[in-house]
């Protein structure tokens, strides 16, 4: 508006801030009563005082919402190298928690496996034991055995070393029967 009308934007800026009486427009310049200028100046300076603060006001916001903004992207960045460390370290100890289980059930099986071949193994020395109780009872039986089987065959061997001497002594006795019938039949 001042720059197309300065005649009017003139006009208006000094009805709002003065009093009718106090301000005369000419052609080309503004007339003021005394103590009007000082009036307008301390009006300007308020208004630049106040634009300046304003300017203030939000450069100081400005750079408080990028330091914040900064220091937030720092702690984000922080926050997260938190977090990661915290899940790696989580991962290691959740796996750390598993292959201890894992081990400890290994162990377990190890165990129960340990006794139940110990539990197997002392049946099977109980049968065997039973086994060569029986085994030696029976090789007792057979020495026995044996040892009547030797006698038995022994006394079989001299008997038929007894009956082929007797069969010879009768084949003799018939031969030498045979031969005196014959001398007798002589004579």
């Amino acid at each position: 508006l001042w720059r197309d009308k300065p005649r009017m934007f003139a006009e208006k800026a000094c009805h709002k801030c003065l009093e009718k009486e106090k301000f005369a427009l000419g052609k080309t310049k503004i007339f003021f009563r005394t103590g009007q200028v000082a009036l307008l100046e301390r009006i300007r300076v308020e208004t630049l005082s106040a634009s300046a603060i304003l300017i203030q006001s939000c450069w100081r916001g400005f750079v408080a919402r990028r330091k914040f903004l900064v220091l937030r992207k720092s702690l984000l960045t922080i926050q997260l190298r938190y977090e990661k460390s915290a899940v790696i370290i989580q991962k290691y100890w959740r796996g750390y928690l598993v292959r201890r289980a894992s081990i400890e059930r290994r162990k377990k099986i190890v165990l129960v496996q340990c006794c139940v071949r110990r539990w197997l193994a002392r049946r099977r020395l109980r049968e065997l034991k039973i086994e060569s109780r029986s085994v030696l009872h029976l090789q007792k039986l057979n020495t026995g055995l044996e040892n009547k089987i030797i006698d038995l065959k022994m006394k079989l061997d001299l008997m038929t070393a007894e009956r082929n001497r007797l069969a010879r002594a009768e084949v003799t006795l018939e031969k030498l029967r045979a031969e005196m019938g014959i001398l007798e039949a002589e004579r």
